[in-house]
């Protein structure tokens, strides 16, 4: 590899060299070596692709206007050797163009700076990418960490309405035993009392009372009413008293 750079500034070197004195321009830019930097490469190549001789050709005109029989001819030959002028400086254009390509295509600094290019546009291009993908986990996490709190917060909540539902469920169950075992007290006081009646069809009256005062009767009311009749020196005038206050209600 390094034979092959130095064989192409030793070749190249010598051709651009040899047609430098031809150069309008002055200083004109050396070649180099494998060491020259990007700035001084391709100030070199812009120089060789813009090159400006001074050869005009004139000296390989073929006629010669000054043997010329008069102002005519003389007018003739000079068109001539303008053109064939005209068209070796466009051969010599052409030349040292393909020069320049031949040297451009083949410098093994231009093939290094085209790698490192791409190298460099990879990793850009690699940069860009892992910041596109950060930004997309980060945003993906983001959106993880909320479904994660949202989730959590719903667990919450339904353990929470768990919670409350179940206290209401203990407390109706207690409330459905409470009221339970009231009305049986009291269906058994009134047991105990034949129905507070003083015949059997006041008895049996009695008895649709009782029920209806377990049917409607809240549980604190059915212990206050089984405490007024349990205590009570007449049971069976506290229970009337009851029914009445009961029915004029209900009317």
């Amino acid at each position: 590899m390094k034979k092959e750079k130095d064989e192409f500034f030793k070749i190249f070197g010598a051709k651009f060299e040899a047609n430098s004195r031809w150069s309008n321009k002055s200083p004109v830019p050396e070649l180099g070596n494998a060491d020259s930097c990007r700035q001084d490469v391709d100030a070199f190549y812009s120089f060789w692709y813009e090159f400006d001789s001074w050869r005009e050709y004139s000296y390989l005109d073929e006629e010669d206007k000054e043997k010329a029989g008069d102002k005519w001819e003389r007018r003739e030959i000079d068109k001539i050797n303008k053109a064939q002028r005209k068209e070796r400086k466009a051969d010599e254009v052409k030349r040292i163009r393909k020069l320049v390509d031949n040297a451009y295509n083949s410098d093994p600094r231009i093939i290094k700076f085209r790698d490192e290019e791409k190298q460099e546009k990879a990793a850009k291009k690699k940069a860009k990418a892992d910041q596109v993908k950060a930004k997309r986990d980060e945003e993906e996490r983001i959106r993880k960490e909320a479904e994660e709190a949202e989730r959590k917060e719903k667990e919450l909540k339904e353990e929470a309405e768990r919670a409350k539902n179940e206290i209401l469920k203990k407390e109706k169950e207690a409330q459905k035993k409470a009221i339970k075992n009231e009305r049986k007290k009291l269906r058994n006081l009134a047991k105990e009392n034949n129905m507070f009646a003083a015949n059997e069809d006041e008895n049996l009256l009695h008895l649709t009372e009782v029920e209806k005062m377990c049917e409607i009767y809240t549980v604190e009311q059915l212990q206050e009413l089984i405490q007024t009749l349990s205590k009570a020196s007449d049971s069976r005038e506290a229970f009337l008293n009851e029914m009445k206050k009961l029915n004029n209600k209900m009317d």
